[in-house]
């Protein structure tokens, strides 16, 4: 994390650095496995619980206008496979700085892992997560905690948990939404599918360093959208392991609504147009 990240953020609640003039909100940070015991070669999910007091926030992956994005980081034993963190939509604020993208309450965050083919029945696998967060009421405090834990391994069949039950309420990818298709093309963003029943669509963009998407457009034709948006992408301004499009296909406005997770890879040589307001698709 940059010195310059934290000083923004912070910067956006007042006095968040001084002393505080209310007290500090606790969060309060769990971590489960999704099964009641892990096997060999096989992925689990690991989820991290973060309990976010009344009337306080923290911040999804992009947290918008201000704020600082929460970090989930899982340390394995060699050997492990550990995947990418899976966020739950966030919900949009309006904020003195402008609108950001918060969780607030019982939140949730998964992690695939999957144990060496060759890891000891009945050895448990111990893993550690670390937390890190910026929780913001009136004023903002960062926050982090560390969880270890042992997850037992066996074999055959076992049986999900709370905390699995959990993970499968996460967004899932959005090649998995049937009829839905999303891709790159022609210096543009595309997604179309279905329209849902609980309203217009709408995308969640994951900024990176060198990546920009120009607001979408929305043409809904016989029981079917196309989203589309401008891309543009300057390798040259792009940090390692940029060149990828990320984010949220969203319907309604709820938290509780529909999100599928998009993930593209930047054309070769990228898009090369810059971000504007285009037209609907004919």
């Amino acid at each position: 994390m940059r010195a310059g990240t934290i000083l923004m953020a912070l910067a956006s609640c007042p006095a968040a650095a001084m002393e505080a003039a209310e007290p500090r909100p606790h969060v309060d940070m769990a971590v489960s496995a999704g099964v009641e015991h892990a096997s060999p070669g096989e992925p689990f999910e690991l989820v991290t619980t973060l309990h976010v007091p009344k009337g306080s926030h923290i911040y999804w992956r992009d947290p918008g206008s201000s704020g600082m994005p929460t970090r989930v980081r899982v340390t394995a034993p060699a050997g492990c496979r550990v995947g990418p963190v899976r966020f739950p939509r966030p919900v949009v604020l309006d904020e003195p700085s402008g609108r950001v993208q918060a969780h607030e309450g019982t939140v949730h965050f998964a992690v695939a892992v999957t144990p060496p083919a060759s890891w000891p029945m009945g050895t448990p696998l111990p893993l550690t997560v670390r937390g890190d967060w910026l929780i913001c009421r009136s004023e903002c405090w960062l926050g982090k905690a560390s969880v270890s834990l042992d997850v037992p391994v066996g074999a055959g069949p076992t049986r999900g948990t709370p905390a699995g039950a959990h993970a499968a309420q996460l967004p899932p990818a959005v090649e998995l939404r049937p009829g839905t298709t999303a891709r790159i093309d022609g210096g543009e963003l595309h997604i179309s599918g279905p329209v849902d029943a609980a309203g217009s669509p709408g995308f969640l963009l994951v900024r990176t360093r060198g990546l920009s998407l120009g607001t979408p457009s929305i043409a809904i034709h016989q029981g079917r959208f196309m989203l589309t948006a401008a891309v543009a992408y300057d390798a040259a301004q792009a940090e390692g392991g940029g060149a990828r499009l990320q984010g949220l296909l969203t319907f309604g406005d709820s938290v509780r609504d529909p999100a599928w997770a998009v993930d593209l890879p930047i054309p070769q040589g990228g898009p090369g147009t810059a971000p504007h307001s285009g037209e609907p698709p004919t």
